[in-house]
């Protein structure tokens, strides 16, 4: 009798259904994150909003104590946001890998009492373990990766604005040397392959 394997779900369904288990939850600690790593930018924003008043050339309206109380406004909501993603973070992670482990140990009771299972007890208590600690913190990195792209973009367009010539005088070298790398280090896995392989 031949063993029928399912197929393995990719990494983008696996994701997806983890993000839609308590999708508000999900999407309120998405949110907190995004706005965590692209908070810089308002940060560089308020801090050109300064030196524009110390100047004089700040719009109308914006004087030095608007500046410093935004600053205050906005670091006070900066810690309430961090707040709010560890409240929210802790709720859906642990939820999360509640989860995972009853699913897994529902499964690994599920298989038939004479047949063992493929590793060791060690490696099933270190899957249902240290694996779901992992695999729950998944559909947070598309949320990093947002918060990081906003953050690039951002910074880029208000280089962009400010003087175009000296932008891109620092970020087409900066852009060859990653390029370079990642092709370099490409090819370093290829030959160390093939040098092993043969």
């Amino acid at each position: 009798m031949k063993s029928t394997k399912e197929p393995m779900p990719s990494v983008a369904y696996f994701t997806w259904h983890l993000f839609t288990y308590q999708p508000f939850v999900s999407a309120a600690s998405g949110l907190c994150w995004i706005l965590f790593h692209s908070w810089p930018l308002f940060s560089g924003l308020l801090a050109k909003a300064f030196f524009d008043v110390l100047e004089g050339n700040a719009p109308a309206g914006l004087t030095l104590g608007s500046v410093v109380a935004l600053v205050v406004a906005l670091a006070l909501v900066r810690i309430g946001f961090v707040y709010g993603d560890v409240l929210v973070g802790t709720f859906a992670g642990f939820s999360l890998q509640g989860l995972l482990q009853r699913n897994l140990l529902a499964r690994i009771l599920e298989r038939p009492g004479a047949r063992p299972l493929p590793g060791s007890v060690g490696e099933a208590l270190s899957t249902l373990r240290d694996d779901v600690d992992g695999m729950q913190i998944m559909p947070g990195w598309f949320f990093d990766a947002i918060g990081f792209l906003i953050f690039s973009v951002g910074g880029l367009v208000i280089l962009l604005s400010v003087d175009v010539q000296i932008t891109l005088l620092v970020f087409i070298p900066t852009v060859l040397v990653i390029m370079l790398s990642y092709t370099a280090r490409t090819r370093l896995k290829r030959v160390r392959e093939q040098s092993r392989a043969g």
